[in-house]
């Protein structure tokens, strides 16, 4: 019995350093060699994985804060307007809106225009304030920013921005193409004049007589 025995303790002593270090089973072993090329290629995978998926949570957080970026205008605190069932009115006192525009217009610009109809306008990708004097010769527009149901001027570097359009009846309207200001249609008959006037401190429409 001795020598099966000791033969037996033998063949436990050597059979770990017998089998791969991957574990396999020892009926069906793996070489080494490929045991540690198989680890080293889940290793890559795993770290594409993970950049692949970091990357996508980037592009993500990312795409939110321009998003957020762009549909967040700044504006300024005075109310000028709701927005209830799809209609636009003016809260902010027509009077007091009026004289605040023309003397905005005035002391800036130098065009002189007593306004006569005052509204709000959706113009598809953007709202504005128009103000009409009593033969149309004359149109401005302030722009407006829609934040839930209310509309507040929009605020240019802590100014505000009021664009007109003269000298014409029919047509020359201030409208943006292409992200700029223009006077459209042309009138054809007369000269039409785009006065645009940026106040630099304040807004066009300020709290004070609101």
């Amino acid at each position: 019995m001795g020598k099966p025995t000791s033969r037996f303790f033998q063949t436990l002593l050597f059979l770990p350093y017998s089998w791969p270090i991957n574990g396999s089973c020892p009926e069906n072993p793996i070489p080494t060699e490929y045991g540690r090329g198989r680890r080293k290629a889940n290793r890559v995978g795993k770290t594409q994985f993970l950049n692949f998926f970091v990357m996508k949570i980037l592009n993500f957080a990312l795409s939110m804060l321009v998003s957020v970026y762009v549909n967040a205008q700044a504006h300024f605190s005075a109310v000028i307007g709701t927005m209830s069932d799809g209609v636009p009115t003016i809260t902010y006192d027509l009077t007091s809106l009026k004289q605040q525009w023309q003397s905005v217009l005035d002391a800036e610009s130098s065009v002189q225009v007593v306004f006569t109809n005052v509204s709000i306008k959706d113009e598809g990708s953007y709202f504005v304030l128009v103000g009409f004097n009593e033969d149309d010769s004359t149109k401005a527009v302030i722009e407006l920013v829609l934040e839930g149901n209310s509309f507040y001027e929009l605020s240019i570097d802590g100014g505000g921005r009021t664009v007109s359009c003269s000298g014409c009846n029919v047509g020359c309207h201030p409208k943006k193409a292409a992200g700029e200001w223009q006077c459209l249609p042309s009138c054809g008959y007369n000269e039409c004049t785009k006065t645009e006037t940026i106040t630099t401190s304040k807004a066009i429409l300020d709290n004070s007589g609101n």
